[in-house]
């Protein structure tokens, strides 16, 4: 969060694709303006690209899911 003299510019970022979104508040906490995003250079596809097609989206997909940090959490029936 940044304070200027008359507003908030709040910045959020994604802990997964790293992408953020900032929007300007008001020091009552109103937002005064819609939120802007702010993507990674190679985040999206270039314009005019071709859609991404049934196989193409489950490779992404699939790429997605692997690079996620996978968390092991201990039970609570193995503390008895």
């Amino acid at each position: 969060m940044y304070e200027h003299r008359q507003f908030y510019d709040v910045v959020e970022q994604c802990s997964h694709c790293r992408n953020r979104r900032h929007a300007p508040f008001a020091k009552t906490g109103r937002k005064l303006d819609r939120w802007t995003a702010d993507y990674r250079g190679d985040y999206l596809l270039p314009k005019g690209a071709a859609r991404v097609v049934d196989d193409l989206h489950d490779d992404l997909m699939l790429e997605d899911i692997l690079s996620r940090r996978i968390v092991e959490v201990p039970n609570e029936e193995d503390d008895e």
